[in-house]
């Protein structure tokens, strides 16, 4: 289906499904927390729907709430908590009697502070759903967990899923890569391997198999938009029992479900970088305890920066059809995302020859070596006898296309039992097309000097010298055209152009007992999984200018009279098939495991748990050959790599067991505190099936206490944790002892992580609210070495990983006021990240960096209006180096020259209609 297709299909169900009427609510019986599902109204209508749906009495006097808003909710809440979300952006104050009635009062303005009044702080009585085998408050959880509902999404206006999890505790994230597939540091482990430690999910189950499959990790599908409820983020915890190779967390996106009132919004986005988004949703009862929810969004973005061609176009839509019993429910569900997605590669930052800034050639805000000269190109491969050309177009970036379905049942089914399943089947395909970086940038007259004499060889001795001309122009007559050097103060570079077709399909089912036994919940799980796969990486080197709107350049032979004789590079390109692999494998993976729940008193809840799971995939490895394909005018393809037409097999089979031990203790029920020790496992993706990867599987320990603190005005998460891990890998170009010749190599080594996180949220009126969360790290690596070379030694001991800092921080202050009658909020989002390294040396340092966002919003009526500006500064914070080239030692300065920066200064404006 094209992007076009889908943007039409997804405004008109929108539309259809939004024309649906409402139905009268639903009475729930009381319970400590309950799924609340209330539509956006005037606020006296929506207490008098709490109150009969959570069977609480609410008193509020009809003049203190008349002509004022309250928004929908949508999620498991006590009754309290639904409340104070309903007179969040309301003066009105709440207090609770003995008898547990609602009292609602008016002050005297939202300025005034307010005696007992409380906000929404970390909501440490809401139910998570994630790392258990059934709901249970954040308060009585026995690990850490953070959780972010719709609303609150929207307030902290990320720019991507990862960029919404960097905001989380414990977590540090590279956002800078745009949409998708970007590189996530759980609690100080390694985070240049994408999602390695963490699993993100939605509604519980994985997207594919492996959650950091190759390409199709779970950011590639997983999209925030106006049909998610939620997102909890469990840190290490039990996530490793409930998930498979989830060995530091689990993010869980949860979608809305229909409830009892016909509800429904449409949402506008606008942003400077040529923004225009449309999100829509619509949920509601369809009769007989049928219900449905559906919605998505459409987008089409220029990016964040400019090359010359939009970023992001398409979007995603999302149903799902809910049958309640009186015991349980069955939802069926399914999904569609069609997006295109660029994806941003480092660029370069300084001159290499002197240190001087090149801002004025490629504004590290905005730029990218990306642009419209050189965005199309022609793959040259091969496969057995068969030559091919592929055309392809750097503006499609990361085109993800997916089809995902599945059936959630859960039921009691008497005497304690509870029987649930789950099982999904994503069909997917992901195609890159990206332009990576290679090497620094170099003097144009030291590059070509350093070609002469592979030009000699391959045009004669008589080539005098090399020139540089522009790779896809010629001039009126046809001729050539010679490139100016001052256009880029006489800089050259390699790129590389990287192609790589991805299509995998899997099946996946959960299936859960969970028995009530005296004070015992003990749960059995089954898990199974199929999956298969296919993929190829096909790359060319180029030869480009540096600069905002760089060119491929030529540099040909030529003799002392100036006639052409042969040139290095072809239209631009250094090397035709200057790499590929490619293969295919399949792999079924099976898991069993037991969680026990033991509530020994009121006060004291003591948990553990084990989970085996073994694998078993083929992989076949479409062999590579290099050939010279004979073109006497240029050395580009004279050593291309494509698939011979040979395969080899390989098979992987193996098992690994993960456990954990916890408690959680409440002294009363302000303050609680929690311990665990885990041991986990994080197994071989299928992709290492096709190229024989044989590195053990991951191996973490991991321990933790905490600590939750919850009163009405302050509310505080504390977790101290420490991990161990064995497996630490870090890639690196190194000389080889015997040849001399510079190689790639992979270091193994063992890394220890001490840190602490904290969460925190303080309103001490209902004019003002104070939070954040703050996270200090110690990950040290040590004994780095390689089978062939060796020990690195100490100067490598004691180090930071690479690109993982030691602290990150973020802080929220947010006032509330009336502008009249129109309830009104001004925020900020102040985020701190420390200094990390680009390398394992730690030589060559990427600075820290703080980032100011300044947004607010106002309630009118039914709709919602918020203005957002992000990096208000403008501040240039680099997040990665070059990790082709730099991973081991650096880039030979002391501070970083060539990085990946995040975006500059946007200015966003959303708008929301709720029904």
């Amino acid at each position: 289906m094209s992007a076009s297709t889908l943007r039409r299909n997804l405004v008109l169900s929108a539309a259809i499904l939004m024309l649906s009427g409402a139905a009268q609510a639903q009475t729930n019986g009381p319970a400590h927390a309950v799924s609340i599902v209330t539509a956006a109204q005037p606020l006296g209508n929506a207490l008098e729907q709490l109150a009969k749906q959570t069977n609480t009495d609410i008193l509020f006097q009809p003049d203190d709430v008349a002509g004022l808003q309250a928004p929908a909710l949508n999620g498991n809440m006590t009754p309290r908590q639904a409340a104070e979300r309903l007179l969040a952006s309301t003066s009105l104050s709440i207090t609770q009697d003995e008898s547990g009635a609602l009292i609602i009062r008016r002050g005297s303005s939202a300025m005034q502070s307010v005696e007992g009044a409380g906000g929404e702080g970390l909501y440490i009585d809401e139910v998570v759903v994630t790392g258990t085998a059934e709901g249970v408050s954040k308060f009585e959880t026995s690990y850490a967990v953070s959780t972010v509902n719709e609303d609150q999404i929207q307030l902290l206006a990320p720019q991507s899923t990862a960029d919404l999890i960097g905001k989380l505790p414990g977590f540090y994230v590279e956002a800078s890569g745009g949409e998708s597939n970007n590189n996530i540091s759980p609690r100080g482990l390694p985070g240049s391997s994408g999602t390695r430690f963490l699993a993100i999910v939605e509604d519980g189950m994985l997207f594919f198999q492996d959650p950091n499959e190759i390409y199709l990790n779970g950011d590639s599908f997983a999209r925030s938009d106006i049909m998610t409820e939620r997102v909890e983020a469990v840190r290490s915890g039990a996530a490793p029992i409930f998930t498979s190779n989830a060995p530091a967390g689990v993010i869980n996106t949860i979608t809305r479900k229909g409830g009892d009132t016909a509800q429904g919004a449409t949402r506008i986005t606008w942003q400077d970088s040529g923004m225009q988004r449309l999100d829509a949703y619509a949920s509601g009862p369809l009769g007989n305890d049928w219900y449905y929810a559906a919605g998505g969004f459409l987008r089409s973005h220029d990016g964040y920066r400019d090359a010359g061609f939009p970023s992001d176009e398409g979007g995603q839509f999302r149903f799902n059809l809910t049958k309640r019993f009186e015991r349980g429910e069955v939802t069926a569900y399914a999904k569609y995302i069609d997006e295109t997605n660029v994806f941003y590669l480092p660029i370069p930052l300084k001159d290499p020859r002197d240190g001087s800034s090149l801002a004025g050639l490629i504004d590290p805000l905005e730029g990218t070596m990306m642009s419209d000269a050189n965005r199309y190109y022609t793959v040259r491969t091969f496969t057995g006898n068969q030559v091919q050309t592929i055309d392809r177009d750097i503006a499609d970036g990361r085109h993800a296309e997916a089809f995902m379905t599945g059936i959630d049942f859960n039921m009691e089914v008497g005497d304690g039992w509870n029987v649930s399943n789950k099982i999904r089947y994503l069909d997917a395909s992901v195609d890159l097309d990206a332009l990576f970086s290679t090497t620094q940038a170099f003097d144009y007259q030291t590059y070509s000097q350093g070609k002469l004499a592979a030009a000699r060889t391959a045009f004669g001795a008589n080539v005098a010298g090399l020139r540089y001309v522009l790779a896809g122009d010629r001039d009126p007559n046809g001729n050539r055209v010679a490139w100016d050097p001052a256009v880029s103060r006489g800089l050259v570079i390699e790129q590389s152009y990287r192609y790589a077709p991805i299509d995998g399909s899997t099946l996946i089912d959960e299936f859960q007992i969970t028995k009530d036994i005296g004070a015992h919940k003990l749960t059995a799980g089954l898990s199974y999984s199929t999956a298969d796969f296919e993929h190829q990486r096909l790359l060319q080197d180029s030869l480009n200018e540096v600069g905002g709107q760089a060119r491929r350049l030529d540099l040909v032979a030529v003799d002392a009279a100036g006639n052409t004789l042969g040139s290095v590079t072809d239209d631009g390109f250094l090397r035709y098939g200057s790499y590929y692999i490619g293969g295919t494998a399949d792999s079924e993976r099976y898991a069993v495991y037991l969680a026990d729940s033991w509530s020994v008193t009121d006060a004291l809840t003591l948990d553990a748990g084990v989970r085996n799971e073994w694998y078993d995939q083929t992989g076949v490895r479409w062999l590579t050959e290099n050939r010279n394909f004979g073109d006497s005018t240029t050395i580009a393809d004279n050593n291309q790599a494509g698939n011979s037409g040979r395969t080899a097999t390989y098979h992987q089979k193996d098992d690994n067991m993960a456990w954990t031990l916890g408690a959680n203790y409440e002294f009363n029920p302000q303050y609680a505190m929690f311990g665990r020790f885990t041991k986990a496992f994080r197994s071989r993706n299928v992709w290492a099936a096709v190229t024989n990867n044989n590195a053990p599987d991951d191996k973490i320990t991991g321990a933790e206490i905490g600590l939750k603190y919850n009163t009405r005005p302050f509310s505080l998460f504390a977790t101290a944790f420490y991990s161990d891990f064995d497996q630490l890998s870090v890639p690196g170009p190194t000389v080889n002892p015997v040849t001399g010749i510079n190689e790639s190599a992979t270091y193994w080594g063992k890394l220890k992580v001490y840190g602490i996180e904290t969460e925190a949220s303080y309103r001490p009126s209902r004019a003002f609210e104070l939070a954040g969360n703050l996270t200090y790290q110690r990950p040290r690596q040590r004994d780095l070495q390689e089978q062939v070379y060796g020990n690195l030694g100490d100067d490598f001991n004691g180090k930071l990983p690479g690109r993982v800092p030691e602290w990150i921080a973020r802080v929220t202050p947010t006032v509330f006021f009336d502008v009249g009658p129109v309830p009104a909020t001004i925020y900020a989002n102040v985020s701190y990240a420390g200094r990390r390294y680009v390398d394992a040396l730690n030589s060559t340092e990427l600075p820290a960096y703080t980032t100011v966002d300044l947004g607010a919003t106002a309630q009118i009526g039914s709709a919602q209006l918020q203005a957002v500006v992000t990096n208000l500064t403008n501040e240039v914070g680099v997040t990665e180096g070059n990790p082709r080239v730099d991973g081991l030692t650096g880039q030979g300065t002391d501070e970083v020259i060539f990085g990946r920066p995040i975006f500059g200064r946007t200015v966003r404006v959303v708008a929301t209609w709720n029904f």
